[in-house]
C-alpha cells in the first residue's frame, strides 16, 4: 500500500515533523530520503531492502562512492522518477 494512503499520523514525514527523528525506524528515515517508492514497493519497503544490504544507517552513510551497493540506492531513486508509485 502506498504511504500516501496511510492515515496522516502514521506517515513517516508527518511523524518526523510531529515527534522528531527518534520516533522513526531506520527504514522510515531512509524512506524520507528516497521520497517515493517504485512500482510494487513503497519507500519504507525500499528502505528495509537498502538497510539489509548495508546492515545499518551508519554503514550506509559511511559507504564510499565506489561501493557497488550504492548503485541499488541510485537505481531506486532513478526508477522512481519514471514510475507512478
Amino acid at each position: 500500500m502506498a504511504i500516501s494512503e496511510w492515515p496522516k499520523d502514521q506517515r513517516p514525514r508527518e511523524r518526523l515533523l510531529a515527534t522528531g527523528p527518534e520516533s522513526l525506524s531506520d527504514p522510515e528515515l531512509i524512506a524520507i530520503l528516497l521520497r517515493t517508492g517504485i512500482a510494487g514497493k513503497n519507500a519504507i519497503e525500499l528502505g528495509r531492502e537498502i538497510l539489509s544490504h548495508f546492515g545499518s544507517l551508519n554503514r550506509l552513510f559511511a559507504a564510499s562512492s565506489d561501493d557497488d551497493r550504492l548503485r541499488l540506492v541510485h537505481f531506486y531513486n532513478y526508477a522512481s522518477t519514471f514510475c507512478d508509485c
